[in-house]
């Protein structure tokens, strides 16, 4: 509450300012619709005058003249020091990050403080500090349910899940009934399978993670709490098990979610929304589970409303130009990738995947010294990667036991 005050000096020196225009006007207002608000502030006005100069006639001795001015020479530095006081607190007031760091620094043993200054410091993906601003109030309160489910989060994003895990089922200790703990955990155990990777070693594992996250996710929406990113990962769950027609409904439930956080606080795909989800992500999800129960023009609308919200998601490039060369629209495919293509045309690197799918279309057009040369790069780019990490959206599929390269050298030598 204390980072209000400074703004009780900006009123003074408007009021101050403005004091004596408003006088000369107050029967013309008075006139208006606003009657009754203006005769009540005229009222206190007068209130306030009197008793500044009944303070100026004891000062005075009865001198009414003299005690108002020594009144009014008071109140003047007084402004002053509280316009110079405004003007160096509206540095504060310049971010959230600002604002935050100066009530810490203000009140450093402050619970509410340290647990502001954790969330944002969490959407600011300043991970090391969140998890330090909330350790700090676990010190001063070490059951405050706040506090562990920051901390939690914070560790979740470090891909420290079992710390992570370890907060939210201290935070349930505490608050059995806590739907949005429940929620997080079933986000950390789906993030430990996902981290994971897709070797067959792991595959157990990753089954069991999943099969809790969801128990989780399950308790959370059975207690109220169905935010976007809850759905949307019980959506990628069911993907993952098979279960496609449920992955649609929780994928569109989630969307559906977020849009409506969204205009509840202005509208704009740019407003930061508690529990969120990536837009644009989510509609590429969608159109992938579209395409594997075949039902492409829900797939392709899917996608183009991904790239409506985010046109530079390459990730939806390539798989929707994945989709139209399935079936059979290879202009469409075509120019599809090559707007993926102009995303890079700063000097980056374009993904290896974006690169082979397109060389695949120009060799279906007959276009075949296109295609060598698109794929070679392609190939290049790959061996250059420390990783496999260029294909995402696995828009290239892979075979049996060939890898990645093996294809892309396999369509270099069919083109």
């Amino acid at each position: 509450r204390l980072l209000f005050v400074p703004s009780i000096g900006y009123c003074f020196i408007v009021a101050e300012l403005l004091l004596v225009d408003l006088a000369d006007h107050w029967k013309s207002l008075s006139a208006t619709l606003l009657d009754p608000f203006v005769h009540a502030i005229h009222n206190k006005a007068l209130y306030w005058m009197s008793r500044i100069k009944d303070a100026g006639k004891i000062r005075s001795g009865g001198d009414v003249k003299l005690g108002y001015k020594s009144v009014y020479f008071f109140v003047v530095p007084l402004l002053s020091l509280w316009t110079v006081r405004v003007w160096t607190r509206n540095e504060d007031w310049a971010s959230e990050t600002k604002l935050y760091a100066s009530a810490l620094k203000v009140c450093p043993q402050s619970l509410k403080a340290l647990t502001n200054h954790a969330l944002l410091s969490i959407q600011q993906k300043q991970l090391d500090e969140a998890v330090a601003s909330a350790r700090g109030a676990l010190r001063i309160h070490p059951n405050q349910t706040a506090a562990l489910v920051n901390a939690g989060i914070a560790y979740q994003r470090l891909d420290q899940f079992s710390s992570s895990i370890l907060m939210f089922q201290r935070c349930l200790s505490v608050d059995p009934l806590n739907s949005k703990a429940h929620g997080y955990i079933g986000a950390a155990l789906y993030d430990w399978s996902s981290s994971l990777g897709e070797e067959n070693h792991t595959k157990e594992w990753r089954t069991q993670l999943n099969q809790a996250a969801l128990q989780y996710f399950e308790q959370a929406l059975s207690l109220g709490f169905s935010a976007p990113n809850v759905l949307h990962q019980m959506g990628s769950i069911c993907m993952e098990i098979g279960q496609l027609e449920l992955s649609v409904r929780y994928l569109e439930a989630a969307l559906e979610k977020s849009f409506s956080m969204r205009e509840d606080r202005g509208g704009s795909n740019h407003v930061p929304v508690e529990d969120d989800i990536n837009i644009p992500f989510t509609y590429n999800q969608l159109g992938n589970v579209y395409r594997q129960i075949g039902q492409p023009n829900k797939a392709i609308d899917a996608f183009l409303k991904g790239l409506q919200v985010s046109p530079s998601t390459v990730q939806i490039h390539t798989n929707l130009g994945t989709l139209y060369r399935d079936i059979g629209q290879l202009d469409k495919a075509r120019e599809v990738y090559m707007q993926g293509l102009e995303l890079y045309s700063s000097g980056s690197t374009p993904p290896a995947a974006l690169l082979n799918n397109l060389g695949l279309v120009e060799m279906d057009l007959g276009h075949y010294g296109e295609a060598v040369k698109l794929l070679e790069k392609a190939l290049l780019i790959l061996r250059g990667s420390s990783s496999t990490g260029d294909v995402e959206g696995k828009a290239i599929a892979l075979d049996g036991d060939l890898s990645v390269e093996d294809i892309i050298s396999t369509n270099i030598g069919r083109a």
